[in-house]
């Protein structure tokens, strides 16, 4: 009886079990879809970043194309530091070059002209080195230039010693003028004193006259102030006011190696006096009018730089080999001897050099009268002497040199 009981206890426990079971089922049956009512979720571990992409490089720069040098011109500052650069920018706008720009050479004396030429991957470049006029011919004779700037003709040694190198350097091949300059007279702007003779000028430039109360001026003791011995303006100054009067600068003349700088020096001295070419003719500085026997005074300006009536007026040079192997040089000689250099030129206070200008005869007023104490029976002497005569009262500048010398004028026919 006992174990009946036991398995009927055991048989109901089970069925329990499946009623159990079967209620669930029924349950989950019933349960909402989970689209319809979705559980929370789990949060998901997260996906890690991916890493970035390197970025990619930018293209290199190339690097900048060095400029071809075509010219290098060297020489005289009074060509070189003002007149040149303008010159050669020109000569370069003119090839079709765009962008041209000044760049700064290796010393305060050298400059580059740079301009970029169309098609070309190298910008083409000119040198210029602005020093004095001896250095152009020493430069042309070891080949470190292609065109010498000179304020003065070329002396007979320094045409010997380039003979053999560069040709006749007196020859019209060689000797291009490119321009009359003049060497002006200057004070500062304070002085009263405003016209000399050229025996004055040199009087005061010897020390010989050391007070300006002797030439109409404030007492007071004057301060000679010079271009270096090296420079034309130096060379062509002495050669014409101081050399033929016998004088020699006075021993403490303050030497100035520019132009520029002879001016700024003028300008701060009350008491100074010095010479420049025209175009370095600063502020604080003024131009004096100069007269020369037979001569009335004449002060420096357009009109009369150009027509050779102001006293020290002078050719500007440019020299090249006779038979330039650079064929750059010829092309540029007829730029800047040509129609097209002329603004730049009368801009800064030049001139164009005109053989017709050059060879007119000067007017001397009152001149005293020709005395010959002997005359030949012969005429062709007594012409010869009446010429030496005249020659021997009057000077033949230096344009009017050229122009006897490449046949402009006939060398016998008197000024």
């Amino acid at each position: 009886m006992q174990r009946g009981i036991t398995v009927l206890t055991r048989a109901s426990a089970i069925a329990a079990v499946l009623a159990l079971s079967a209620v669930q089922m029924a349950c989950n049956k019933s349960a909402p879809d989970a689209a319809d009512d979705p559980a929370p979720a789990t949060p998901a571990v997260a996906a890690a970043e991916p890493a970035p992409a390197a970025a990619t490089p930018a293209p290199a720069t190339p690097a900048p194309v060095a400029p071809s040098v075509v010219l290098r011109i060297h020489g005289s500052a009074t060509i070189g530091e003002k007149l040149m650069p303008e010159i050669v920018k020109g000569y370069l706008a003119s090839k079709g070059a765009s962008n041209v720009r000044q760049t700064a050479g290796a010393s305060e004396k050298e400059i580059a002209i740079v301009g970029d030429m169309p098609g070309e991957s190298a910008p083409l470049e000119i040198d210029i080195s602005s020093t004095d006029a001896a250095t152009a011919f020493h430069d042309l004779k070891s080949n470190a230039c292609d065109i010498g700037m000179a304020s003065r003709k070329v002396k007979r040694e320094e045409a010997d010693e380039l003979q053999s190198v560069a040709g006749d350097l007196t020859s019209s091949a060689a000797e291009h003028v490119l321009g009359i300059d003049a060497v002006a007279v200057i004070v500062n702007q304070s002085n009263p004193v405003a016209v000399l003779s050229l025996d004055q000028l040199a009087s005061l430039f010897s020390g010989d006259i050391p007070d300006w109360s002797k030439v109409n001026g404030a007492p007071g003791p004057v301060h000679v102030l010079a271009r270096d011995e090296q420079s034309g303006a130096w060379e062509y100054f002495d050669g014409i006011v101081m050399h033929p009067r016998g004088k020699s600068l006075v021993k403490n003349a303050t030497r100035q190696e520019s132009g520029a700088k002879l001016s700024e020096a003028v300008a701060a001295d009350p008491a100074a006096i010095g010479f420049v070419g025209y175009a370095d003719l600063g502020a604080g500085s003024k131009a004096l009018a100069l007269s020369a026997r037979g001569r009335p005074a004449i002060k420096p300006d357009k009109e009369s730089i150009g027509s050779r009536d102001y006293v020290l007026s002078r050719p500007l040079y440019l020299y090249t080999p006779a038979d330039p192997k650079n064929a750059e040089v010829k092309s540029f000689l007829t730029y800047a001897t040509g129609a097209d250099s002329t603004p730049v030129l009368e801009k800064l206070g030049f001139a164009r050099f005109d053989p017709q200008k050059a060879a007119k005869p000067r007017l001397v007023e009152n001149p005293p009268p020709l005395q010959i104490k002997q005359l030949s029976s012969d005429p062709a002497v007594r012409r010869s002497e009446a010429i030496d005569e005249i020659r021997a009262r009057s000077r033949v500048d230096a344009d009017r040199e050229h122009a006897i010398r490449s046949g402009a004028v006939n060398s016998v026919n008197p000024q």
